[in-house]
């Protein structure tokens, strides 16, 4: 809680720093601006009035003009990235406040699409969506670095080796807030939107239709070495105007090709600009001093070891789309082709280019967003100083619990609202059932589990003091609803949801499943309700997985008589001053007390005996 509190006091202050700090600057930028519109006009008078007294003095003044408009446009550059800076710094410093504080009108939030609408768990446990576990913790600088962190957090089966390689990276880069804050800034410097790395992939693949060009480069490259020659033949040997022949089959050829080249021309523009987007985040990740042998350094190799560096590459291939980009401007471009088939050297050196780079872009453009990923972990680790990174163990080689913790608390609740609570599952086949009153913490509770381990499995750290787990598949019915368009009631929606668990149960896995189950069968009366619970229950006992069942229904509790591995726990409530209060803590054995005639009697509802 001390750190909790000093993170938030440090970005605070830092804030308060800024803020002042950028009003400094937005008067200096603006002071700037003025003194270059009035060097600019006043310049323009005094070398009109130095000429009109004589060419020397024009040319003298001219060039004091020009040294002083050029001093002033510098310190006005430089006052404008500074004031870029320090807002970008200011809306990080702000952005994370607003994660600490849970304040999701200012967290930032750029939806992702969910391909799959009956996922194991993303609904119920807020994986996805707003104010969500994903909008909360994603600060990716790319759309597919957003998706990345949300694959992991959607994680249907565990992959051990991978999570622990993620771990231990994400474990560094949580010490490393100046790493992650500083890759962040040089991007944003130059980026106002997420880099679109998918479609940047896909337009270094190259433009089929546009082919080699290599024998529209050999006819022009001839057409214009005779326009050359015929040319200085007319003027130097009297020779007949030849050249206005070849020049127009030049020309025929030229426009002839130049639709081809269109796409071509979109494509360089797009990748240009998002190579100027990634190439400060490239330079920072080649020059950052790496510690030797560190799980960042060898995972960052590809960007700062070898001659195949993005840097390099992008530095290479930069080269030529500043000549493609120079015959944008329609003077430049008669200027530059009316010589030669400049457009069709630099769109075929380019297109030679881009196909050798593709796949390299795709192997570090992978790098890159698995770095995003685990940045935006850490950085959840960073803003919560009490979430732990937990230990995987190996229930083959181990007698351990499938999942055991100290203090687990929801990452989707403020800190001073937060209500912890101890948990472990001993092994498949063990089921809890937890009852309690409405709004006791049963829902909240089978959340907290659930979304600690897709922290845990995706290699992030979690809110607890201590964990403990096997890689386990997590499926959940919590969240079930009717659909209109689909025609399906609550009551089938959830039996369609718990056939999928049995499903799940029922597979051939290595993996146990860990189920969460919140009001089984509230969708249908009260006996068929306890009937059809019953039975799904005691077929939950046998099966490849174990988990928590929570229910309205005490009758249930006495399951624990029939089944060697049911466990009762409860939240509880209490009346004061004529309201209830809750501790939302959980309590072995079920839940003594009731209080939903207590609620309808507070609210003025007509009901029979409400004390009881």
């Amino acid at each position: 809680m001390k750190k909790y509190e000093l993170r938030k006091r440090l970005l605070k202050k830092r804030i308060s720093y800024l803020t002042p700090r950028i009003k400094q600057l937005e008067k200096s930028f603006s002071r700037w601006g003025w003194a270059r519109v009035a060097s600019s006009l006043l310049g323009v008078g005094a070398v009109f009035l130095g000429f009109n007294r004589s060419e020397e003095v024009g040319w003298i003044v001219f060039l004091v003009v020009a040294a002083i408009f050029t001093v002033v446009s510098i310190y006005h550059q430089r006052f404008e990235k500074s004031l870029k800076k320090h807002q970008i710094w200011s809306r990080m410093k702000s952005a994370q406040l607003a994660r600490m504080n849970l304040d999701w009108a200012n967290i930032p939030y750029a939806p992702v699409k969910i391909i799959n609408p009956d996922h194991p768990f993303n609904i119920d446990i807020d994986i996805s969506g707003k104010r969500s576990l994903h909008h909360l913790t994603d600060i990716s600088i790319s759309q597919e670095g957003s998706g990345k962190l949300l694959s992991w957090l959607l994680m249907e089966k565990p992959a051990p080796a991978e999570i622990l390689q993620r771990q231990g990276i994400v474990r560094e880069l949580a010490c490393l807030p100046g790493f992650r804050e500083k890759l962040l800034l040089n991007f944003y410097l130059v980026a106002d939107e997420k880099l679109e790395g998918r479609e940047f992939y896909e337009r270094l693949k190259g433009n089929e239709a546009v082919g080699s060009l290599t024998g529209e480069l050999i006819v022009s490259a001839i057409l214009a070495v005779c326009n050359i020659g015929l040319y200085l033949g007319e003027i130097y040997l009297d020779w007949p105007p030849y050249w206005i022949i070849s020049l127009g089959l030049y020309v025929i050829v030229y426009f002839l090709t130049l639709p081809k080249l269109d796409g071509t021309f979109a494509d360089i523009v797009f990748v240009d600009e998002q190579f100027r987007k990634i190439r400060a985040v490239l330079s920072f990740l080649e020059e950052y001093p790496y510690r030797k042998d560190s799980h960042l350094a060898n995972f960052c190799e590809i960007f700062w070891k070898g001659e195949k560096r993005p840097l390099l590459q992008v530095r290479r291939i930069h080269r030529i789309m500043s000549a493609v980009g120079l015959r944008m401007n329609p003077v430049m471009g008669i200027l530059l082709n009316l010589p030669g088939p400049w457009d069709f050297f630099f769109v075929r050196m380019f297109n030679k280019r881009k196909e050798h780079l593709a796949g390299e872009v795709e192997q570090w453009m992978d790098v890159w967003q698995e770095l995003e990923a685990m940045i935006a972990l850490a950085n959840f680790a960073w803003l919560h100083p009490s979430a732990v990174f937990p230990k995987m163990v190996d229930g083959d080689h181990e007698p351990e619990k499938l999942i055991s913790g100290k203090a687990f608390g929801h990452p989707l609740i403020v800190q001073d609202e937060r209500v912890v609570n101890d948990f472990s599952l001993e092994k498949p086949g063990d089921i809890v059932l937890v009852t309690g009153s409405n709004m006791a913490g049963k829902s909240t509770f089978l959340k907290t589990i659930g979304i600690n381990l897709a922290l845990a499995q995706a290699g992030g750290a979690v809110l607890a003091e201590e964990m403990r787990w096997r890689p386990m598949r997590l499926f959940t019915s919590i969240k079930v609803s009717d659909s209109v368009t689909d025609g399906f009631s609550y009551f089938y929606a959830e039996v369609r949801r718990l056939k999928g668990l049995l499903n799940a149960l029922e597979s051939e896995d290595d993996f146990p499943v860990l189920f969460l189950i919140d009001e089984i069968f509230k969708g249908t009366n009260n006996r068929e309700r306890y009937l059809g619970s019953s039975a799904y229950i005691k077929s939950l006992a046998d099966k490849n997985g174990a988990g928590l069942i929570s229910t309205h229904d005490l009758e249930l509790t006495r399951l624990e008589q029939e089944i060697a591995e049911f466990e009762n726990f409860h939240f509880r409530e209490t009346i004061e001053d004529g309201k209830m209060a809750f501790d939302y803590k959980l309590h072995p054995g079920p839940c003594p007390t009731t209080n939903a005639l207590v609620i309808m009697a507070m609210e003025g509802l007509p009901v029979e005996n409400p004390e009881q």
